[in-house]
This record gives structure tokens, C-alpha cells and sequence, in this order.
């Protein structure tokens, strides 16, 4: 089996970059006699390699791997949901080194912490059988891929005409994405719209920066919209009829206006236009969807196991703190080609860019409180609380004690406490970049209400440290 990989390397595995050897390892982890996985990548000259790689290690100890090819990972998943798991490759890090690897479940969710440990587990245990010669697995085409994908997305949307300029980045959502925005009636001109292995392609996340040689062009070209796509299509970034890149809390929020889910699943620490575009209370936009039954929002803490794990349970529509888009109803995979079709019908009656600048302007105030146990340093800042214990679990329990004396319509206890009031909302957590700290954060639309929160939120934190 070789030492290729550990056990601490294996716990890492989301945070550092795989070999070639640990991919057959992995194969021979992940795989067994029987079982069948999928296994897609992006046109990164490296994913093939890692690919092969992969297989070799399935294939040793008798797994049947069906093989999708260059497709975005929204489309293989779709295809795969008869399979064991799907693995997809490719996004390489920054220095473009080599590819990654992404692991998911027959839902389409990505591996959560558990599965991890399982395969740490099988790895220290050397249970792993190799096949010989007559019983290793089979390689076999994962037809229809794309057919299925545009399929899907093109059935039952119309985009009337909507004028889109298209980045596809020379990736492997090229084999999709402009079929289906054309598909449902976009007038498109698509850029970078070819598989390109020599082309470098963005990162799993697009930045306002990344996208900056598109504003002119779109802008240019008036009443047009922008969408660009990252590598695999799993996130997109949008750009509004004047050449105004959209936020993710602003594009989140025109999906809540058309959409009208009856879930929404959230990070805790989201601003207001996302409750209030829930709700209805800010924007208007014409859509066809009809508001059905009760609703609700339920927030986490914006990790891909919790959201993915809220939306299982309750289905709607779900954002990680990573701002990728989730749709329960289609796949527990992030969806950014679906997420640009939704908001190229969007504005094919709508103005995003009048629909967004209606939006209100929320004030947001951050603050800290920083603490220090009595007799330890030398420290005689007056901003500095000195505790006796600083613990923090009789912290905690003080707070909760003084929140529930608050007339509050709401409180989240997820990576510390959210409490909502009438017209805002403040929130108190332990400092996650350094000890002795306590953040603080308060909105509301009016700076007023928001400072007093903030002050009453200090208060409340000097008083149980």
C-alpha cells in the first residue's frame, strides 16, 4: 500500500493538496467489489492526471468507474445518482499546481465530517483487498451527460429574449452552460466558450476583481446582463444592466423575490436584505411563483455539511457562507448554471439593475470587547474587561440569562448569539482570529437603533465577563 498517505494527512484532506499516489489510495478507499462511482474534471492539465490515478485505485480492488469526462460538476451529479459517489477534479490552487479533489454522496451533497473518518478509519484498519487480474473493475462512458443537464435546466423557462453576455472561462462549463441559456430563448454572446487546457481557470470562487474586464463590455452593450461561471459551475457571479457587479447578498436576494421558497437555509450572520427579500418586504419583481403554504429560515452556522444537512431535511433553497447556491428540489450540489439560468429569466421581465438599486441601505456596526484575566499581564487599557476567570461557559451562561430578558422576536445560538429585535438585530461571539476578544455586530436601517444596539450589546458583554 505504501505510506503515501497518513492518517493526519487523510483528516486534512480538505485542506491539503493530493499526490498522484494518494489518489490510488483514495481509489482503493473509496472503491470496493461491486460498487460503482462516477468520476468527472475540469480541463486543469493536471485533473487527468489525478484522474488516472484515481481510477487505477478503484479499479484494483473492484470497482466499476463510470466515466463522465470534462463536465461541470452540477451535470455530472445530476447524471450520478445511482452511484456509489462521485468524485470530481480539477480547481487548481492558486499557484495552479495541481488539481483538487471533491468527493460526493449519491444526493449530490458534498462528504461531511463523518464519511472523512470513515475513510481514516478503513485506511488504519489495512482492511482494503486488492482484486487479481479476472476481478478488477471495469471503466465505462457516462453517456448523455450534458443531454440530461440542459435538459433539466431548459425545461419549462423562458427567457423571453433576454439580452446575456456569457463568461464560461474556457472550462468545462462550456459543455452546458451556453446550450442552455440559449435554450431557453437568451439572445447570447458567449466568451471564452471552448475547452482550452492551456487556459488557466478561475478559482472555486469568483471575486468582483475577477471579473472586472467584463463591466465595460457589458455596460457597452446596452440592456445587457453578465454572468460568468467559475471552473466547474458550481458558483457564478453577476453583472447588471449598467455594468454594476452584483453582490452575492444582492443576487441571493433578487433568487428570494423571483424563487419565493418556502426554505430558506442560511449562514447566521446574514445581513437583513436576505430575511427582509424572504419575506417580501423590499423590492418588487414579476414572477409567475405563487407563495404556497408556511415558511420559514432556518440559519446555520454556513458550513456545506450543516446546510446541505438542513436542506435534506427540509428542502427550499439553501447559501453557504461561501455564497454557493444550493437547490434542494435539483441537487444538494452547488448550482452555478442553474443559478445564472434562473436570473437570466429573471431579467427577461425584470430590471436588475432598478431592482437592486431600490433596495434598502442597511447600517452595519462591528465592535469589540476585549478581556483579560485579573493578575496577568501588565495590561492597563480602560477598553480591557479584566475577568477573574474568563470562562468562557459561565460567559455563556450569563448571556443567555440577560437575552432572555430581552423583548426579542428571535435568538440563534450558532457560533454565538444572534438576537433579533423590532427593527434590527445584534450579535455577540467569541473572536475566532484571536483569544481574548469578543466580537459585536448590529444592523438596522436606521444608524440610531443600530448604535443603540451596539451599546446595549456591550453593556450586556461587560456585565457577564
Amino acid at each position: 500500500m505504501g505510506e503515501a498517505i497518513s492518517a493526519v494527512s487523510l483528516a486534512a484532506a480538505k485542506s491539503r493538496r493530493p499526490t498522484p499516489e494518494d489518489m490510488i489510495i483514495l481509489g482503493n478507499i473509496l472503491g470496493g467489489k461491486g460498487k460503482d462511482v462516477a468520476i468527472g474534471i475540469d480541463m486543469d492539465p493536471s485533473s487527468m492526471m489525478m484522474r488516472n490515478a484515481l481510477v487505477s485505485g478503484l479499479l484494483a480492488v473492484g470497482t466499476n468507474v463510470w466515466d463522465a469526462g470534462v463536465m461541470p460538476a452540477p451535470a455530472v451529479l445530476l447524471s450520478a445518482k445511482n452511484m456509489d459517489c462521485t468524485v470530481m477534479i480539477g480547481s487548481p490552487d492558486s499557484t495552479g499546481k495541481i488539481a483538487d479533489v471533491v468527493m460526493y454522496d449519491s444526493d449530490g451533497a458534498e462528504f461531511n465530517n463523518e464519511m472523512y473518518r470513515n475513510i481514516i478509519t478503513r485506511y488504519n484498519e489495512h482492511t482494503l483487498t486488492l482484486q487479481d487480474y479476472k476481478n478488477v473493475g471495469k471503466v465505462r462512458p457516462l453517456t448523455n451527460v450534458a443531454k440530461r443537464y440542459i435538459g433539466r435546466l431548459t425545461k419549462g423557462r423562458d427567457a423571453h429574449g433576454s439580452p446575456l453576455i456569457l463568461d464560461c472561462g474556457c472550462n468545462c462549463t462550456a459543455k452546458c452552460a451556453p446550450q442552455v441559456l440559449a435554450g431557453i430563448g437568451c439572445d447570447l454572446v458567449c466568451l471564452n466558450g471552448q475547452v482550452d487546457p492551456e487556459y488557466r481557470p478561475r478559482q472555486p470562487g469568483i471575486s468582483k476583481t475577477d471579473i472586472s474586464d467584463m463591466n465595460e463590455l457589458v455596460a457597452a452593450n446596452l440592456g445587457t446582463v453578465g454572468i460568468a461561471l467559475n471552473g466547474n459551475g458550481t458558483r457564478m457571479a453577476l453583472i447588471d444592466e449598467g455594468g454594476r457587479y452584483i453582490s452575492p447578498e444582492e443576487t441571493l436576494a433578487l433568487l428570494l423575490l423571483y424563487l419565493k421558497p418556502s426554505v430558506l437555509v442560511i449562514p447566521v450572520d446574514s445581513t437583513s436584505l436576505i430575511t427582509d427579500a424572504f419575506w417580501g418586504n423590499i423590492g418588487k419583481i414579476k414572477t409567475d411563483v405563487q407563495e404556497t403554504g408556511s415558511r420559514k429560515i432556518i440559519k446555520t452556522d454556513g458550513s456545506m455539511e450543516a446546510t446541505t444537512s438542513a436542506l435534506k431535511d427540509n428542502g427550499g433553497l439553501g447559501v453557504t457562507d461561501d455564497w454557493e447556491f444550493i437547490y434542494a428540489d435539483h441537487s444538494l450540489c452547488p448550482d452555478g448554471i442553474l443559478t445564472g439560468t434562473i436570473l437570466s429569466e429573471l431579467s427577461g421581465s425584470n430590471s436588475i439593475r432598478n431592482t437592486t438599486t431600490s433596495f434598502p441601505k442597511y447600517v452595519v456596526l462591528n465592535d469589540v470587547v476585549r478581556y483579560a484575566p485579573i493578575g496577568l499581564g501588565t495590561v492597563k487599557d480602560q477598553h480591557v474587561v479584566h475577568s477573574p476567570t474568563a470562562n468562557r461557559e459561565m460567559f455563556s451562561k450569563k448571556i443567555d440569562n440577560e437575552i432572555s430578558k430581552l423583548d426579542c422576536s428571535g435568538v440563534y445560538t450558532v457560533k454565538g448569539w444572534r438576537v433579533e429585535l423590532e427593527f434590527g438585530w445584534f450579535s455577540i461571539s467569541f473572536s475566532t482570529d484571536s483569544d481574548g476578544y469578543v466580537d459585536i455586530v448590529s444592523e438596522a436601517k436606521d444608524k440610531a437603533y443600530a448604535v443603540c444596539m451596539m451599546e446595549q450589546a456591550k453593556e450586556m458583554v461587560i456585565k457577564c465577563l
